[in-house]
């Protein structure tokens, strides 16, 4: 006999029948053990223990209870089918009057010999109530489908022996094949009112339990909708199907349910599973079917998420700033019916930036920059711009409204960069003859209109930006041919320029009508040229080529003459004026 309790210092057997322990010869004893072997008549007594923390007046007392019979075990327990379900731990009873002095349990099949279950070793069986009288019972921890079958508990003394037979059916936990997490997999987010929506949840059971008595050869399932967490309502449904127990062997049964959404609402957007349960039918189960709950899947409604929080400049280091921001808030949709819908939420951030020359109208977009993870972005400083920041969150819906008040980092000494040269040059180079407000003024001098695509301010990158312009005709008859006019023309918005003449070496020539002119734009600025760098993919200057514009002929066809004459039509010829007679380009006739 054991005595031993919590925090005690010291436990000790003290008396038997209310008498000091006077230990016969058969007895010994510990402070906390007493063993009695070869129990006889003369051991039946009450036992009592005592302990104590050291602590005056801390002490308890226990009794024992101690009898002596002389007869074999006699089986009080009765031989029964049990259902457990697979992976828990289930006990098989086996109990006794009086306490067996030996406990043997066996596996009993018809297909090889019986085979003793070893609860000795540590395993997933184990022997319970050897310390307690009659219990033998046997608990087998994780079972297994293959634990299934006869168990046989025998129990010996010296007197003889007794044994009952349990039948053990291991059946399969109900199990969720296809859930929410399946239709919502691929990440597709809903616009409210949108189409229908359907949510699976497809469960398979074990068809075993129609042969459990009183089941009416019918299964049961129990499907249950969650969204956040918490369960929707209707909370549940239970689908039914009655098969022959005859044909229910170790199979599993499929059921099918589905949470439709129609349509499609902002307050539907959460995380939705669904979990599932067979119904007992009976209460020859111990335990109810743990189930299974399905995975998580996320709905999305197309919602753009709020503006970023705090947006702050972290830190500046050789033009590179390092802006830091906070998530959305997540608090209630106010639009919503449902108080406890969530706003969408981030999945990814945009920081934009803007400059002076836009009014800080014109945004635009860092590349690569902020995770969900990570709420920093580090952007490299242009030099010659007042940049302000701000920040987006996006998700499937699109971006949400920026931050704000947008982020100045200019007041910060370090958040400069230093300057350099141009980074662009003008695209889109064009020559012809019109006007730059495309305004035809008759009676007008011959022109050269030069249109180009500006830099964007993004790539000025230093003081005194100016366009440099070279201009030289190709065909003329009185200009130098070859010979370049040079102009600088200061303002990165400009973008056409109306030539009447050209200045070389000191020499006004006039536009000719009709002429090709080459023409060269360069990006400049206080420290150089752009795209000087060898090495760069950009062009070192834009050119193009175009005649200016056109005047009225300066001579008459030749020798126009009449060759056949009809009631509504007239056949006449002339002879072509050739370029070298003045006109350049014969268009039309113009008949009277």
């Amino acid at each position: 006999m054991r005595c031993q309790a919590d925090h005690a210092q010291r436990c000790q057997w003290i008396s038997r029948n209310g008498v000091s322990l006077k230990l016969n010869s058969s007895s010994t004893t510990e402070s906390v053990v007493m063993v009695t072997d070869s129990a006889s008549y003369a051991d039946r007594a009450v036992y009592q223990c005592n302990c104590t923390s050291g602590l005056p007046g801390a002490y308890l007392y226990a009794n024992a209870y101690v009898n002596v019979v002389a007869r074999r075990p006699k089986i009080i327990t009765k031989q029964l089918a049990h259902w457990a379900w697979a992976n828990a731990s289930f006990t098989l009873p086996c109990r006794s009057e009086p306490r067996p002095a030996k406990v043997e349990w066996t596996r009993v099949s018809s297909a090889t010999p019986s085979k003793q279950v070893d609860f000795l070793n540590g395993g997933r069986y184990q022997l319970l109530g050897l310390e307690w009288g009659g219990l033998a019972d046997l608990t087998v921890d994780k079972l297994q489908l293959s634990d299934g079958g006869q168990y046989r508990c025998r129990l010996i003394n010296q007197f003889g022996s007794a044994s009952v037979q349990q039948n053990l059916t291991v059946l399969q936990p109900t199990r969720v094949l296809a859930g929410p997490a399946d239709a919502l997999a691929d990440g597709r987010a809903y616009p409210a009112e949108a189409e229908e929506l359907r949510l699976p949840c497809r469960v398979a059971v074990d068809s075993r339990l129609a042969t459990i008595p009183g089941s009416n050869r019918i299964v049961s399932v129990s499907i249950s909708w969650l969204k956040d967490g918490l369960a929707l309502t209707p909370s549940s449904t239970t689908l039914t199907r009655k098969i022959d127990s005859s044909d229910a062997k170790a199979e599993l049964l499929e059921f099918e349910d589905w949470l439709v959404l129609s349509p499609v609402q902002p307050q539907h957007a959460g995380r939705y599973a669904c979990s599932a349960g067979a119904v007992a039918m009976v209460t020859s189960m111990r335990s109810a079917d743990p189930g299974d709950t399905s995975y998580t899947g996320l709905l999305r409604v197309v919602e753009p998420p709020r503006a970023p929080r705090a947006l702050l400049l972290i830190g500046c280091n050789s033009g590179l700033a390092t802006l830091a921001w906070s998530s959305p808030s997540e608090s209630v949709n106010e639009t919503a019916a449902n108080a406890n819908v969530i706003n969408s939420v981030a999945t990814s951030y945009a920081v934009e930036f803007s400059e002076q020359y836009s009014s800080y109208t014109r945004w635009h977009a860092v590349e690569h920059c902020g995770s969900v993870t990570d709420l920093r972005c580090e952007v490299r400083l242009l030099p010659s711009l007042a940049l302000k920041f701000r920040v987006r969150a996006l998700n499937l819906a699109g971006p949400g409204p920026p931050s704000d008040p947008p982020l100045d980092v200019t007041s910060d000494s370090d958040c400069r960069s230093e300057p350099k040269p141009p980074s662009a040059n003008p695209t889109e180079l064009r020559v012809d003859g019109g006007s730059c407000h495309n305004v035809e003024i008759l009676g007008q001098p011959p022109r050269l209109r030069i249109r180009w695509r500006p830099v964007s301010p993004l790539a000025i990158n230093g003081p005194g930006f100016a366009y440099s312009l070279t201009v030289a005709c190709e065909d003329c008859r009185s200009a130098p041919i070859g010979q370049q006019y040079a102009t600088r023309i200061d303002g990165f918005q400009q973008d056409c320029l109306v030539l009447h003449s050209l200045e070389i070496d000191g020499k006004d020539y006039p536009i000719e009508a009709y002429r090709t002119y080459r023409v060269e734009i360069l990006s400049v600025n206080n420290l150089g040229n752009c795209c000087t760098n060898s090495a760069s993919k950009i062009a070192a200057t834009a050119s193009a080529s175009g005649r200016s514009s056109e005047t009225a002929p300066e001579v008459a066809p030749k020798r126009l003459r009449q060759l056949q004459m009809a009631p509504a039509t007239a056949e006449v010829k002339a002879e072509q004026v050739e370029p070298s007679e003045g006109a350049d380009v014969w268009l039309a006739w113009d008949m009277p």
